[in-house]
């Protein structure tokens, strides 16, 4: 009887493992493929009822088990990342099956396969930091990166260790195993690497190897995504792209601000490789965001050059607007008085062309109408002793734009 019992179960697992397609010889890839929630409890009750009905020595039971600790680590991911989306304040969604799923790794790896003792080992690794215990998932990785004989397993484990310790801030411990993973062949997270790698050179105080980094992120196939498909075909992640391509404005301008002569050769330099590298959804969107950030760090006169940059490509009527009475305000700040009217009229006609005035419920049109606003009465407050005939001609233009407005009774004094 107990012989048919067991055959009967060994009958079961082989089934089971068939359906899912694994072989009872063969171990599954610790990042085995999610299936639906319902598919998924469902399977995971019935092979824990085949895994505590299997003899500790069958032959199926490592993939069994294997496939158990899968799921369980699976719907903890997944019942996590549900929890966060609610907006919860303390998260423990998923811990009790983070802790299956370890016990069922642990069972196992005495028993899997050598070429699969490094995948397993990654899973427990990152079990341990989600379960808080991360002095153990160091050890684990160490211990995966004593192992020479899986590349990939060791790509993943200097880049887990790289993450523990970016988020410890030590950046030289971090940036070490960072370009450990570059220097693999075998790893699929290169883009990740590389982009953090420069990360660690901004926060240490490198900002040209920083720039640099993140330029060659930009400018290279094989960093083009997070995480390189399994296939090793590169394949560009645009918003990985446009992420890293924002960063690197970031960068630039706290290079800017931190020269001690900056000014406007560099910004226009650096604009123009950010416009160069960027991917063309967000060309433009970084040099005006680089602009700002010179502005807002007190670099008037390279703020300048790129804004006039960004406006040479720059073909939406809404952000020309922007643009115009961004330069107006900071070269009147500079006492460029002519270049100053200049693009003070040129907003002037752009608000006028496309409706402005009926959109100024619009918080952006309003903003730009207070700073149109505040340009000819901060000009007139600088020049109220005596006014100059410019200073009238702006007054004009305005109030021919806004004819329902008065300002200090129609005219300058």
């Amino acid at each position: 009887m107990k012989m048919n019992l067991s055959l009967n179960t060994a009958k079961l697992a082989a089934g089971v493992l068939i359906a899912l397609g694994l072989s009872l010889g063969h171990a599954p890839s610790a990042s085995a493929q999610a299936v639906d929630p319902k598919t998924r409890d469902m399977l995971i009750e019935k092979l824990t009822q085949v895994y505590l009905n299997l003899a500790p020595a069958d032959a199926s039971k490592t993939a069994i088990t294997l496939r158990l600790a899968d799921l369980h680590a699976e719907r903890a991911r997944l019942d996590a990342m549900k929890e966060l989306e609610s907006g919860c304040t303390t998260c423990t969604a998923g811990v009790q099956d983070r802790k299956k799923a370890l016990s069922y790794y642990q069972e196992v790896l005495p028993k899997v396969q050598e070429n699969s003792v490094g995948k397993v080992l990654a899973q427990v690794g990152h079990l341990y930091e989600m379960t808080g215990n991360e002095k153990e998932a160091i050890a684990t990785y160490e211990r995966i990166l004593k192992d020479p004989k899986s590349q990939a397993a060791q790509a993943e484990a200097n880049l887990s260790l790289a993450e523990v310790y970016f988020k410890r801030r030590d950046y030289a411990q971090a940036k070490k195993n960072y370009q450990a993973v570059l220097a693999n062949p075998a790893a699929l997270s290169k883009g990740l690497a590389a982009y953090r790698s420069a990360w660690c050179e901004f926060n240490e105080g490198h900002l040209d190897l920083a720039i640099n980094g993140l330029v060659t992120v930009l400018k290279t196939p094989e960093l083009s995504a997070r995480t390189a498909p399994v296939s090793g075909v590169a394949q560009i992640d645009k918003q990985f792209q446009e992420e890293v391509s924002r960063d690197l404005a970031t960068f630039m301008g706290r290079r800017q601000a931190d020269a001690k002569n900056a000014g406007q050769s560099q910004a226009l330099a650096d604009g123009k490789t950010l416009y160069d590298v960027s991917p063309d959804a967000a060309k433009v969107s970084n040099v005006t965001f680089l602009a700002s950030e010179l502005e807002r760090l007190g670099q008037p006169v390279a703020a300048i050059e790129l804004w006039k940059f960004a406006q040479e490509k720059q073909s939406k009527p809404e952000a020309r607007l922007e643009g115009h009475i961004r330069l107006a305000q900071l070269e009147m700040e500079q006492k460029q008085l002519q270049a100053a009217t200049k693009d003070f009229e040129s907003a002037l006609a752009i608000w006028s062309s496309i409706g402005g005035s009926a959109k100024t419920e619009d918080q952006n049109f309003s903003e730009y109408h207070s700073r149109l606003r505040k340009f000819v009465t901060d000009w007139n407050r600088a020049e109220k002793a005596a006014p100059s005939e410019a200073l009238l001609s702006a007054y004009q233009a305005y109030l021919k734009t806004f004819s329902n407005e008065c300002l200090h009774q129609c005219h300058p004094r």
